[in-house]
């Protein structure tokens, strides 16, 4: 593009697109459902090799397809209909796979839960959504056992991540902790086993499930702890897949994909598993540990890899010497990826046998986790990379609403045909983030902040909705969740002696970060002194223990003389983040 012609507007311009082929500039978009994409993967499959690789079960197509459609039947048999929400809280197996794609296939809604959350959580994502199916981990089933009897799920289907295993992983993973756990009586539970007795084989019927009808509903952050679900079609995942796959040369028929990013995670199951379907991959599924990635590619040979900045520091810290030269398509995103950890990513890369170089990219669960990526063909360092063909993001001033020029920094919006359809439950909520602009397109406002330089790549530098990552102490690394500050300053800023506050995160090797808030009092601070602030500290974590769930609450609190703001009044959260982060 000649740059004395371009308008200085992303939105405008559309510069990414000086660097796709015809053929992803040209991409045709389908209105399929997951399942028919999944029934459509059974050519790529025809040698009768692998699909799925579950702590050496080993599967092919034919197998999980006859575990579909009779998981099918049997929920067909409980009363499943078009409409439905199926509540999983489950972590990884096989099952997750039988469940999403024969959901689909009957035109139910497959509801995710993190189980992860905390035990007075998790029951209101079943109960918000009047579900009466619900798949649960037995290690999970008694987070439920409190729900009222009105509201408790008609039907309960116990599962254990020991179901698909062959005796010999069943036996190694009792070193792990992986062990069958009692279910409560209270919920009237089946097994597995006894579930999958309810079905028959495959039942050729048209339920009239569309692409574009609701599909999936995944866990993203939310109000007080609360997670909201962001629902989205078919049609928009396979679309965000469609771009992708056109747009990266390194997608293929691999040998194999490692898929052991938790399964309720919306990265987890459209890059990931359906990504890989897609394709014809084989996965190689296993759940999240230190050794995890030594093991992927010294016994698996896995070739497609996928995860958070913070996963990948934990492997290059350990340093351990590793064969590879396997590694095609090492892919990060979901935060912050440094330069200075990017360098030592490659680094590490380089000196285990790979000629890759690590992938970022930018994604939302609200986008169906992907927007733009880096490619190996381009790529530039500190970027997340280049928006898909049929979508635009561009940076706005959150104050004003106007578009930012290159290289100006604004909360980054995206319009594509992967936005979510709304938050359940939440019409409000939807509103602030999916916003038709003067153009006459719909926005997703991400409450990230970055910029896009002139050749369309895009740059992501903090979260405008301030948000940060946590993980529980003692939980496996990589079972995580974001959570918004917002949460915690609601609890603070009607206070009598509030004048404003900010919450901001202190890095934890433990916890990934942990909250603290920042204090602006009402009044003359100067007066303040050492006796009188620990008083009001005191009171403040007394407000906190009366408002907030334990991993909301401060560790810390620092009264501070002024929060400063911008021209228009508002927290001015760049200035508050070079001061204190």
């Amino acid at each position: 593009m000649n740059k004395e012609k371009m308008s200085g507007y992303a939105s405008i311009d559309l510069p990414w697109l000086n660097y796709l082929s015809d053929e992803a500039k040209n991409v045709k978009l389908s209105n399929k459902t997951l399942y028919e994409v999944f029934k459509e993967s059974e050519k790529l499959y025809s040698d009768g090799r692998v699909m799925l690789d579950y702590y050496g079960a080993k599967f092919n197509y034919k197998y999980v397809r006859e575990k579909v459609e009779k998981v099918a039947s049997a929920l067909k048999s409980i009363g499943v209909k078009k409409g439905d929400y199926v509540s999983l809280c489950i972590f990884i197996a096989p099952e997750v796979i039988y469940l999403v794609y024969a959901i689909n296939k009957l035109g139910a809604i497959v509801n995710f839960i993190n189980p992860f959350e905390l035990d007075e959580v998790v029951p209101a994502n079943v109960t918000k959504v009047n579900s009466q199916f619900l798949f649960t981990f037995d290690m999970f089933a008694y987070k439920f056992k409190d729900i009222e009897k009105d509201k408790m799920p008609k039907h309960i289907i116990s599962m254990s991540a020991l179901d698909s295993m062959i005796p010999i992983s069943k036996l190694i993973s009792r070193f792990y902790g992986l062990v069958r756990y009692k279910v409560p009586e209270e919920l009237n539970a089946i097994t597995w086993k006894e579930f999958m007795n309810k079905g028959s084989s495959h039942i050729d019927i048209d339920y009239g499930v569309k692409g574009d009808d609701p599909a999936i509903v995944f866990p993203t952050s939310g109000t007080s702890g609360h997670s909201k679900g962001a629902l989205v079609s078919s049609k928009a995942i396979n679309n965000c897949l469609e771009q992708y796959s056109a747009q990266n040369s390194r997608i293929g028929n691999y040998d194999s994909c490692l898929c052991a990013v938790p399964m309720y995670h919306a990265f987890a199951i459209t890059t990931g598993l359906h990504e890989a379907i897609r394709h014809g991959m084989k996965l190689v599924m296993r759940m999240p540990g230190n050794n995890l990635l030594v093991d992927a590619f010294k016994h698996d040979r896995v070739n497609h890899v996928a995860f958070m900045p913070q996963i990948w520091q934990t492997f290059v810290d350990q340093d351990k010497k590793i064969d590879m030269s396997c590694v095609i398509d090492p892919i990060t995103g979901s935060d912050i990826l440094t330069t200075e950890l990017e360098d030592k990513i490659n680094d590490y890369l380089k000196r285990n046998g790979s000629d890759e170089v690590i992938l970022n990219g930018f994604g939302l669960t609200e986008v169906c986790a992907a927007a733009c990526v880096n490619t190996k063909e381009h790529h530039k360092s500190g970027s997340v990379g280049l928006p898909f063909a049929k979508t635009i993001i561009s940076a706005f001033d959150p104050d004003t609403g106007k578009e930012k020029k290159y290289n100006e920094i604004g909360e980054l919006c995206i319009t594509s045909p992967s936005v979510m359809i709304e938050y359940v439950g939440l019409p409000e909520k939807t509103k602030e983030v999916l916003q038709v602009h003067d153009d006459g397109r719909l926005w997703f406002h991400s409450g990230d902040l970055g910029f896009v330089d002139e050749e369309g790549f895009v740059y992501y530098k903090s979260r405008k909705s301030r948000s940060f990552y946590y993980q529980f102490p003692g939980v496996t690394r990589g079972v995580n969740f974001k959570i918004d500050y917002s949460d915690i300053e609601d609890a603070f800023k009607n206070h009598e002696l509030v004048e404003r506050c900010v919450a901001i995160p202190r890095p934890d090797k433990e916890c990934f970060n942990l909250p603290v808030l920042l204090v602006q009092l009402k009044g003359d601070y100067k007066k303040l002194d050492a006796e009188k602030e620990k008083e009001i500290i005191d009171e403040f974590r007394k407000e906190a223990d009366k408002k907030l769930l334990k991993h909301l609450r401060p560790v810390d609190y620092k009264i501070i003389e002024e929060i400063p703001l911008t021209l228009f009044g508002k927290i001015d959260y760049q200035k508050v983040d070079a001061m204190y982060i």
